[in-house]
């Protein structure tokens, strides 16, 4: 009667290694189902919208994103925003100006901005990658976008007409003995005085910045935070 040997030792460590690549599928699956979860849009509250606009370092950030394309280095995003904060070229920012950008985006802003979820900061990488929830936050922001714009009506040219059109008619009627002096006198004064107040009007209009503002006024603050 024959026997066959048989390996503990070896039957064990198959087990192990049937073990060992379950349990590297199952977190490969955790990884990736957290990873997707992560990509999900996330519903910006107005709270979190205020808390990141109000600061002008951040907004600089947004506008850098915005007009970026994939994944962006922190240290070219810090040069930037050094430049903008010292109204200068980037070539010609010093670098204790780079430095202190830097370590304030780096430990605060883009963390606060990672944490509410939109963008993806890798700090060990220096990468950041924006989220679909960014858009919510460029709705609040001109960034001086040229738009073709319909031509805004001459209202100053248009009351001047009135004016001149009165006066014409004024000096018509003296030629006229029928129509009474105080009659004219008052159709004159108050053709002018629409003029006038027309033309006024028109240049304040002018004058005032119609577009919304970089950001809305609710949504500013001096703090650093």
């Amino acid at each position: 009667m024959s026997s066959r040997a048989t390996n503990p030792t070896g039957s064990r460590q198959l087990q192990d290694d049937d073990s060992g690549d379950a349990g590297d599928e199952q977190q490969d699956a955790a990884e990736q189902t957290q990873a997707e979860a992560e990509r999900e849009p996330v519903e910006l509250s107005l709270d979190t919208i205020f808390e990141i606009l109000k600061n002008q370092r951040r907004r600089y950030v947004l506008k850098y994103l915005r007009e970026a394309t994939g994944t962006v280095q922190l240290n070219e995003l810090a040069d930037q925003v050094a430049a903008w904060e010292n109204d200068k070229a980037v070539g010609l920012v010093s670098s204790n100006e780079r430095k202190r950008v830097y370590v304030g985006l780096y430990q605060c802003h883009l963390t606060k901005m990672d944490d509410s979820g939109v963008i993806d900061f890798d700090q060990y990488r220096g990468t950041i990658e924006v989220r679909p929830a960014i858009d919510r936050l460029y709705e609040y922001l001109d960034f001086g976008e040229e738009t073709e714009e319909e031509p805004e009506p001459a209202w100053d040219r248009y009351y001047t007409g009135i004016a001149v059109g009165g006066l014409a008619l004024a000096l018509a009627g003296l030629a006229i003995p029928t129509v009474p002096l105080g009659l004219l006198g008052f159709l004159l004064a108050t053709v002018l005085a629409v003029a006038v107040v027309g033309v006024t009007a028109a240049s304040t209009l002018q004058a005032q910045d119609l577009s919304l503002d970089a950001v809305p006024a609710q949504f500013v603050a001096d703090d650093e935070a």
